[in-house]
């Protein structure tokens, strides 16, 4: 066996009855492979991992032999997959409206009118044409004759630049998203929103691994609300702020600054 993952041993096997039956869908290969269409298609996009027991599961379903279920298992770690922008096209994605737009892409309703767009992320027109045009040069997105819109990309997409090249951009999203945080305060209900925080004395030796658990903490939420991949209706961000509220060391120089400045 060539194959060098499972994920890819998967797709050859989901095209080649394709290429048998015309009319196999996705959902029947899931079945026939007895995991949940929803885990399957995050399989697939790279936001969700298999575990070795879920590939023993599946691999006794595709009758594989105990060696290459073990060889798939062995391999398993590590398959998360992440489309790679470049630093100039990051930057031309700094702007938060971009990932709305791929997320948008996924919603049960979602329509390719460019209006119907502007009206779902409230902005303008303009910026919805310009971030189409950029996301369809990039090849992150497709679309038809009939001008309808495909997300092209497999999960997730982030930066493997590096991250002082790439710094002015982040933070200019970064800002952008948490200007919507605060506005969403007082523009939704809080039965759509959750707002909250806490204020707490730090040991510095423990921050990375806050920031561990912080990532962490993110990847599993997403991986809940995006579940039901069929009910998928409302496009949410999720920002995460642990920052100091004292004056140390490492900030001292950049707080003095601003201080001097007012």
């Amino acid at each position: 066996m060539k194959t060098k993952s499972f994920k890819e041993y998967l797709n050859i096997e989901f095209a080649r009855r394709c290429k048998k039956n015309p009319i196999y869908s996705l959902r029947a290969f899931a079945r026939d492979i007895q995991i949940s269409h929803s885990s399957l298609c995050q399989f697939f996009k790279g936001k969700r991992q298999m575990s070795k027991e879920m590939i023993e599961k599946v691999g006794l379903a595709l009758s594989l032999s105990p060696d290459e279920i073990n060889k798939f298992s062995k391999n398993a770690k590590g398959e998360m997959t992440y489309d790679t922008l470049n630093a100039d096209e990051y930057h031309l994605l700094s702007d938060w409206y971009y990932d709305a737009i791929l997320e948008l892409l996924s919603t049960k309703n979602f329509n390719s009118d460019f209006n119907w767009i502007a009206r779902k992320l409230n902005i303008t027109l303009a910026e919805v044409k310009l971030a189409i045009l950029r996301l369809q040069k990039l090849n992150l997105i497709h679309i038809d004759e009939d001008g309808n819109i495909f997300d092209k990309t497999s999960g997730f997409t982030t930066t493997a630049c590096d991250n002082a090249y790439t710094d002015s951009a982040k933070k200019k999203k970064q800002k952008q998203l948490f200007n919507l945080a605060k506005d969403a305060i007082d523009k939704f209900d809080v039965r759509e929103r959750s707002h909250s925080g806490v204020t707490f004395a730090v040991s510095m030796k423990k921050f990375d691994e806050a920031r561990a658990m912080i990532k962490k903490f993110r990847r599993e939420l997403s991986e809940l609300l995006e579940q039901d991949q069929d009910d998928l209706e409302s496009v949410y961000h999720l920002a995460i702020a642990l920052f100091p509220l004292t004056i140390n060391k490492t900030n001292q120089s950049i707080s003095e600054e601003m201080y001097e400045k007012n």
